[in-house]
């Protein structure tokens, strides 16, 4: 017997959903909204997230030449998002609800499927993105008891629904698959006959978030900011899955729980997200973090390994705030997804940052920067410039830690390079101020090796012999001693000068930085060398104090209002600094 026809809610029914989800649709850009949707009104400019203004022209001229993150915002149609809150809050101004449909209808004529499927415009996230905020303005017509226009505009819902129904066009396992089933979730609560699409949509939910993340709770995209966006997009949604499924819920809730402690300790002293992989240097929001990992509550542990997820971070004492010592060693492979060549990499904070990662350039992956920002010519680690890892997950690993009062001892190989096997034992010394690094290489066959470290903004390295003084502001912050078995030159880049020295603070951006090359002479099958950061004992007159004081000063800047949405699930950083850009 066929089940209940699709269609949209009734009234009573109507009013209800929408209370229950509104919070979950997409809202505006920028704090600027009625700024900007009085330009869509009156000259047909969108902002696109990030602030750049696209004129929408005949045929959309132009949409094609903009960059990957301008066209994934213009075809999300984000410009909903401030159309429908100008009209929310000036009602009497005509035009914001019928520029939006115009805008809509223009597109839908431009852009069509299968033609154009191999553009931006049926990007796989971007629909689903694009679907929530169809939503959103359906809701507002219907709101608005324009109930012509929201049949058509449901129409055009149906239409994008049975899209991302299609295999093809299912982004699979990773964020933009869970964006897709998102979507589809708000669309099920205004919707009847939609058990199928509730029911898949759930299950594909579940399926990612369980496998997305370690058994140890680390989100398995190799990015801190990604671990953040995933535990806060199950925890933004439990209330609805759990009222759609139980169960599903209850999973999705013991699983939130496993990954706080790795959101705890991941973050930096200074109150930022160290630059790992697809993850931008920025400061984080501290009460959603608290909200989600149990910031205030709770200090950072002086030793916190995740043998699955792949990481290893050592303090000298989380007492200090920002001034403690903070050393983080990647060992994660979990797959290609997001993955830059930081096999074994090292990230050094003392008072501030002392070695630091690239972080994302951005996602044109034939750009220079970006090609860079992924190679290990970018991170601090082995450098076999003429050697291609191998892409098979599981190759990297921790295997051994050791802890006392005094000292904490993790090592982990990385196999990924054919015939070549890396060790590296990263040691904190806690009453010697010291970070000893050794690193051990054998080879089935000669090569030329290097190891990199790649230094941080403001941090100035002066070069004797085999020792190497680095200073901020005039203030000597840490001095680099290296021991080899082998005979090995030391160089120093900086920018395009030598090694190349880059970090890139926020999408599109970069900044010379310092390099330290530590390189044999000649070709080598085994090399062992040992690397020691020796601190000061006095850190810029700090006192120690507890660990969460650390972010007062940017839990300040951070909980002041910006141009960020208050509302949506447009958190992507791929706009918005305070979360990871999304997708590929």
């Amino acid at each position: 017997m066929p089940g209940p026809l699709r269609g949209p809610l009734p009234d009573q029914e109507f009013a209800r959903e929408c209370a229950a989800i509104d919070h979950l649709l997409p809202g505006r850009t920028t704090n600027a909204y009625l700024k900007a949707a009085r330009a869509t009104v009156g000259q047909r400019l969108v902002t696109l997230h990030g602030g750049k203004q696209f004129k929408v022209r005949p045929d959309w001229h132009g949409a094609n030449k903009l960059g990957r993150t301008q066209q994934r915002s213009l075809h999300m149609h984000a410009f909903i998002g401030d159309l429908v809150a100008a009209q929310a809050v000036r009602p009497t101004e005509p035009n914001w609800l019928d520029t939006a449909l115009t805008l809509v209808e223009d597109w839908c004529r431009r852009f069509q499927y299968p033609r154009d499927a191999r553009g931006m415009a049926f990007h796989d996230e971007t629909s689903a993105r694009r679907l929530s905020y169809w939503l959103r303005l359906y809701v507002s017509l219907r709101q608005e008891g324009r109930a012509v226009d929201a049949a058509a505009q449901w129409a055009r819902v149906e239409s994008l629904v049975d899209l991302l129904g299609q295999d093809e066009m299912y982004g699979g396992n990773n964020n933009h698959g869970m964006f897709q089933n998102l979507a589809l979730l708000y669309y099920c609560r205004l919707a009847t006959g939609v058990d199928d699409v509730k029911d898949r949509s759930l299950a594909r939910l579940q399926d990612y978030f369980e496998s997305a993340v370690s058994t140890d709770g680390v989100h398995k995209e190799h990015s801190p900011a990604y671990h953040y966006l995933i535990a806060d997009n199950i925890e933004r949604h439990l209330a609805l899955i759990e009222s759609m499924d139980a169960l599903c819920g209850e999973r999705l809730r013991k699983l939130l729980r496993g990954m706080r402690r790795y959101g705890l300790n991941i973050i930096a002293p200074d109150g930022t997200y160290p630059p790992l992989g697809d993850t931008s240097p920025v400061a984080i929001e501290p009460a959603k973090h608290n909200k989600l990992f149990g910031y205030g509550d709770n200090e950072p542990d002086r030793s916190a390994v995740f043998f699955d997820g792949g990481y290893a971070i050592l303090r000298d004492d989380p007492g200090r705030g920002a001034a403690q010592t903070f050393a983080v060693l990647c060992a994660s492979h979990h797959g290609a997804y997001h993955k830059h060549q930081d096999d074994l990499s090292l990230l050094l904070y003392a008072d501030g940052w002392i070695i630091y990662e690239s972080g994302p350039y951005g996602y044109d992956y034939k750009h220079p920067m970006s090609v860079h920002g992924y190679s290990s010519a970018s991170h601090s680690s082995l450098y076999l410039p003429n050697t291609k890892p191998s892409n098979e997950p599981g190759l990297v690993s921790i295997d051994l830690v050791s802890e006392l009062p005094s000292t904490s001892v993790v090592s982990a190989a990385n196999l990924r390079y054919p015939g070549v096997v890396h060790r590296r034992t990263l040691t904190l010394r806690r009453e010697r101020n010291q970070v000893e690094v050794e690193d051990s290489v054998t080879a089935n066959d000669a090569l030329t090796m290097s190891l990199l470290w790649q230094l941080a903004p403001g941090i100035v390295p002066s070069l004797n012999e085999r020792k190497v003084q680095l200073r901020r502001d005039g203030r000597v912050v840490a001095e680099i001693a290296v021991e080899s078995d082998a005979l090995v030159e030391l160089a120093l880049g900086h920018g395009d000068k030598g090694p190349k020295g880059y970090v890139f603070p926020e999408m599109g951006k970069k900044l010379e930085t310092s390099v330290l090359r530590i390189d044999t002479r000649g070709e080598a099958m085994t090399w062992n060398c040992t690397t020691v950061f020796s601190l000061p004992e006095y850190r810029a007159g700090r006192s120690p104090s507890a660990f969460t004081r650390a972010f007062a000063s940017v839990l300040a800047v951070c909980d002041t209002p910006g141009d960020t949405p208050a509302t949506g699930s447009d958190q992507d950083s791929e706009y918005e600094v305070q979360t990871p850009a999304l997708g590929t």
